[in-house]
């Protein structure tokens, strides 16, 4: 469903991304660990292609996504719930829901706004509200409902739990493994714990190198202490 080969990224003359690779298949979750500044949201922003790559070959069913700006990446089924949400302050829920709906795909896979609402009780609720009016926890759930407007295919999360309350943590742990069964996902996190739960197989970031890959049941305190322990 989605290859990463040999991806390069820079900051200036800082090498943030270094030969990466890895795959993910199709409705599989690959979570993607590491301490702060290895490489986890670089590597968000550069399959969004908000950055674009410096070298190397990413594709998605065999489609080269490495030269297409981010809204050809979204037509083609990738959708990003970025770090601190960035949802649209200004703007309303519902208008927020509006521009997933209206910059996406008509893919299969999309959720209807219907059906957003139903997953999201809450927004529903707030539908006339301001994105900027509501707490974190709600915001978050509106950044992964506009994403889901969008049709994606593969959805790349990136810390979708920080600083969320734990109730809220909760129920996007729920979201996830209920969404594993229609989407690719790509979760970026820091907590070993959640990423045990809801991934199929993980990678461990560390100064924008692989340290550690395998499968979910591989996860254990071992990986913890040498790649997760600041």
């Amino acid at each position: 469903m989605l290859q990463a080969i040999n991806i390069n990224q820079f900051y200036d003359s800082s090498h943030c991304l270094k030969d990466l690779s890895f795959s993910i298949a199709d409705k599989q979750c690959l979570a993607v660990l590491g301490l702060n500044g290895a490489g986890k949201t670089t590597l968000a922003k550069t399959l969004m292609g908000i950055e674009p790559m410096r070298s190397g070959t990413l594709l998605l069913d065999d489609i080269d996504l490495g030269r297409l700006p981010s809204y050809r990446r979204v037509e083609l089924g990738l959708g990003y719930v970025p770090q601190g949400r960035e949802i649209f302050s200004g703007l309303t829920v519902e208008e927020n829901l509006s521009i997933g709906e209206r910059i996406g795909n008509n893919s299969p896979s999309r959720i209807s706004r219907t059906e957003i609402l139903e997953i999201f009780p809450v927004l529903r609720e707030m539908r006339s509200r301001r994105g900027g009016d509501l707490s974190g926890g709600q915001q978050q759930q509106l950044s992964i409902a506009r994403a889901l407007m969008t049709g994606p295919s593969v959805l790349v999360l990136d810390e979708p739990t920080e600083g969320i309350q734990p109730s809220i943590v909760s129920d996007i742990r729920r979201l996830i493994l209920e969404l594993k069964g229609q989407f690719t996902i790509i979760l970026i996190e820091q907590y070993i714990d959640f990423a045990k739960e809801v991934c199929d197989e993980f990678i461990v970031l560390t100064r924008g190198e692989i340290g550690a890959a395998g499968q979910a049941s591989e996860l254990n305190s071992n990986i913890e202490k040498q790649f997760l322990k600041g």
